[in-house]
């Protein structure tokens, strides 16, 4: 089983983008989270079985409590191996250089995403990534 996890404290923009990510022929499972901390706990707790670890993670930036980069900062301090194959995709209401710059420092970041999301642009992630 795939799973991808989305990241973001806005409810409307998270059942919007689950419809989207479901429409776009992702045959896995989507993971809502409206904190990334919460998130950050459920990839902690499944770190020693890899099949239960996110393929893909679409992270909100500016969040309450921890945002964006606060959850990328403490997920690169975990075992590398075991997160190896997740691919992070920013994703923002506005295309600030800075963001863009600081977020390509991260390995794991393959993009960065201007909200909302639409069915092309996941559809074009997934068929990159080999992922149907």
């Amino acid at each position: 089983m795939q799973y991808c996890y989305l990241i973001d404290d806005e409810p409307i923009f998270n059942l919007i983008s689950s419809k989207i990510i479901s429409r776009s022929g992702w045959q896995g499972e989507v993971r809502v989270f409206i904190s990334a901390r919460t998130a950050l706990e459920e990839i902690k707790l499944h770190i020693a079985n890899e099949g239960y670890l996110p393929d893909f993670i679409f992270l909100d930036i500016r969040m309450p409590e921890m945002d964006g980069f606060q959850f990328l900062d403490e997920l690169i301090n975990l075992p590398k191996e075991p997160l190896k194959y997740i691919r992070v995709f920013m994703l923002s209401s506005s295309l600030d250089q800075k963001d863009i710059i600081r977020s390509q420092q991260f390995p794991m970041v393959k993009g960065f995403l201007s909200k909302p999301l639409d069915i092309q642009t996941i559809k074009d992630i997934f068929h990159k990534n080999e992922v149907n």
